[in-house]
């Protein structure tokens, strides 16, 4: 069977999406080819919406699978052989007036439209998908985010005296700044990976926070950072899935994260949930993870235990399937 990926050409500080789709076909049965097509975003060129439905007619497929973040290629391709994945709504979160307007059509409105089927990430992201877009609801599924491929178990010993804390993820919703406020006074290495904005950078100099700076890193260098971390801090204010927690869980780093959906129920008992709006909760939280050994210990067995939900094989079974059902039709 003929499968076709559709995702964004290379973006600076994109990693989550490229990474998990790339260990959704490592892990396919052999029945199924995939290849996978690129296309612009507005971030790369003037003409990207002609340019990516045009290479999106070129070469669609038996089965077509738009993966993240060019959900406009949608209109160049056959809607009966399509499936569209939707990791989050951030985007247009982030859009107002008349950009929101337009992004809200091009990027959602027409192409769910369209599509044969829709996945989500999350029960969350699915729930905000169809409460806008209540066609949706008859056509739409939960397919869960699995763990890259190059994660795998890396027991270390904890340093309780200057722990080293890795935080992916710069954009305003990671909550940087008000981790970079919970650490203040407290003996660790801050480990950040995105472009720091000048804002950001202030408030960690302000707090006295110690801390390392990576961008563009490779998946390799991704996985070396986790391996490297002695725990990760993940407070984000809102996300489609919040791949970093099962990261941390399949390397084996006890996880910080926020006590909002989809995050507490993707962490289950794996992590130590923490009010992402209060510093003084992530700063207990943080705090409590260096000093408790036993309960840093159990964190880290629990999310041994929680990351086989999400294993490439679990994961990729319920795509197969869906595959198999969109090839059936277009018999």
């Amino acid at each position: 069977m003929k499968i076709i990926h559709f995702e964004r050409l290379p973006m600076p500080g994109g990693y989550s999406i490229e990474r998990l789709f790339r260990a959704v076909r490592n892990a396919m049965p052999e029945q199924f080819s995939v290849d996978v097509v690129r296309c612009e975003t507005p971030y790369h060129s003037w003409w990207w919406l002609l340019k990516g439905i045009a290479r999106a007619r070129a070469r669609a497929a038996e089965v077509n699978h738009i993966v993240g973040d060019v959900h406009y290629v949608a209109l160049g391709l056959p809607g009966v052989h399509t499936i569209l994945t939707v990791h989050d709504l951030n985007h247009l979160d982030a859009l107002k007036g008349w950009r929101r307007s337009i992004s809200r059509w091009l990027y959602f409105d027409l192409p769910l439209r369209r599509c044969r089927f829709v996945t989500t990430i999350s029960d969350c992201t699915r729930e905000r998908l169809v409460r806008l877009f209540p066609f949706v609801a008859d056509k739409i599924m939960v397919i869960p985010d699995c763990v890259p491929d190059e994660l795998a178990s890396r027991p270390k010993v904890f340093n309780t005296g200057h722990p080293r804390i890795l935080q992916v993820g710069t954009a305003s919703h990671k909550n940087l700044e008000r981790v970079a406020l919970a650490l203040k006074g407290v003996r660790c290495i801050l480990h950040v990976v995105g472009r720091l904005s000048e804002t950001q950078l202030r408030r960690l100099e302000d707090c006295s926070v110690l801390y390392e700076n990576s961008v563009n890193l490779s998946d390799e260098d991704v996985a070396r950072a986790y391996e490297e971390a002695d725990m990760v801090v993940f407070a984000s204010l809102k996300e489609g899935f919040g791949l970093p927690i099962i990261e941390a869980n399949a390397v084996g780093r006890a996880v910080v994260t926020s006590n909002l959906s989809p995050m507490k129920e993707v962490a289950a008992d794996s992590a130590c949930l923490v009010d992402p709006y209060d510093e003084l909760s992530i700063r207990t939280g943080i705090r409590r993870v260096i000093e408790d050994d036993r309960y840093r210990e159990a964190l880290i067995e629990h999310g041994y235990e929680n990351v086989k939900r999400f294993a490439a094989d679990v994961v990729v079974g319920q795509y197969a399937r869906l595959y198999e059902e969109v090839a059936a039709h277009s018999v």
